[in-house]
């Protein structure tokens, strides 16, 4: 019994003094805005900016661990890869000509601003972005005075509808392919227990497919349409792009195309203006 004693004795002993000559000279613990407590140890009393690894151990604000990793020359990286920003809302044409009249109550955007990104966080606060996105939007014309129309020159003009047509509507489509870039910025306020945010950015868009398309009924009742896969579109441009964030989940967008959706000699100049509801950006 004694023998078996002193074994376990030993055994303590030796194992206190493992530990005493494993354990890091140098132990920084921090605490972050979320609350979370952050404990790092660099071995050898090294400095925080030593490129040696060092093991940062994660704890609650009841001080459980959550998580437990190593990192070389820093604790967490600046870079993210990112996804998010469904988009739908409504599209005007501002200024648009009167033989064009877009109704924006019946016109529609529909995209994804950030299907794939990366993105760079200076502060705790603010973030930079860079990203690759879709969007499809329908310019439409609902009144009977009004058609989209497209001659052999691809040229878009606005006309009347036949005689005795009894029109449905008339429409034009582009589908985007866009690189945004944009800047983030948390506020520092609180509502409802969510936390708001602004962003800002400039997209560059290509165009590789738009149309159009008008329908009616003629005095049988048959229905008619004329389409069009070559409208003469400008196939490069940009957006400028503002949000503001109620919450991670849910913000507001406003989109404005300086740049006229169509192109060439004789085109009409229709601008876009969109706006509407951005998901989980």
């Amino acid at each position: 019994m004694k023998r078996i004693s002193a074994i376990v004795a030993l055994a303590a002993i030796l194992t206190t003094a493992i530990n005493a000559s494993e354990r890091p000279d140098t132990v920084i613990t921090e605490t972050r805005p979320d609350g979370v407590i952050v404990t790092t140890y660099y071995p050898d009393g090294t400095a925080p900016k030593s490129t040696q690894t060092a093991t940062t151990v994660y704890y609650t604000n009841k001080s459980s661990v959550i998580i437990k990793d190593k990192s070389i020359g820093f604790k967490n990286s600046r870079w993210k890869v990112t996804s998010g920003g469904f988009n739908i809302g409504w599209v005007a044409a501002p200024a648009h000509p009167s033989t064009m009249p877009v109704e924006m109550g019946k016109s529609w955007e529909i995209g994804w601003y950030e299907i794939l990104g990366i993105s760079y966080q200076p502060t705790t606060s603010t973030s930079i972005s860079l990203g690759f996105g879709m969007d499809w939007r329908n310019y439409k014309i609902t009144t009977p005075d009004y058609r989209f129309s497209v001659g052999d020159d691809r040229v878009v003009t606005g006309e009347p509808y036949p005689a005795d047509a009894a029109p449905r509507n008339s429409r034009l489509k582009v589908f985007n392919l866009s690189l945004p870039f944009t800047i983030k910025q948390k506020l520092p306020l609180r509502m409802f227990g969510f936390k708001q945010w602004i962003a800002a950015g400039v997209t560059a868009n290509y165009a590789p497919h738009a149309s159009m398309l008008t329908r009616w009924r003629d005095t049988s009742g048959k229905e008619i349409k004329t389409t069009s896969n070559k409208i003469g579109h400008r196939r490069w441009s940009c957006d400028i792009t503002v949000m503001l964030g109620v919450s991670s989940q849910v913000g507001v967008y406003m989109r404005y195309q300086p740049q006229s959706i169509l192109r060439g000699a004789g085109q009409p100049d229709l601008k876009s203006l969109s706006t509407g509801l951005i998901f989980f950006y």
